[in-house]
């Protein structure tokens, strides 16, 4: 009988504390004097070789006609690379532009709004065996 009360015993203080113990956690508890939290976040690009050849490509993106982001990637055969372009303001007047070392090129205006930020859409640049195509990714 004494096992039972024990056990009954250490399960109702276990519940009783349960909420007490700290999480590890820095922080000192104040508020954000806000209230708010900013869901946004950067728009990636993402670049896939689906070629049957290492690739060479040159991606550019550009607000108004001047280049914001500019980077050569080499990707083998199947490959992908994430890279960030620094997109995390919204604008108008954007545009993604990629070339091949073969010289195929696309291009795809586009604007960053609030919609993209938070859904954290994805540039896309797809080298395939004939083209280049460029898109967003919802």
């Amino acid at each position: 009988m004494r096992r039972r009360a024990l056990l009954a015993a250490v399960g109702t203080s276990c519940v009783a504390v349960g909420g007490c113990l700290g999480d590890g956690s820095d922080t000192d508890g104040k508020p954000d004097p806000t209230g708010t939290v900013d869901p946004r976040g950067d728009i990636p690009l993402v670049i896939h070789n689906q070629r049957d050849a290492t690739s060479t490509v040159t991606v550019t993106v550009t607000a108004k006609s001047t280049t914001v982001f500019e980077k050569t990637a080499e990707l083998d055969v199947g490959e992908s690379t994430t890279l960030d372009p620094g997109l995390d303001e919204t604008g108008e007047g954007y545009e993604l532009i990629a070339e091949t070392d073969g010289g195929r090129r696309d291009t795809l205006p586009f604007t960053v709004d609030d919609f993209a930020l938070r859904n954290r859409l994805k540039l896309l640049v797809w080298i395939l065996e004939d083209r280049v195509d460029t898109g967003i990714q919802e």
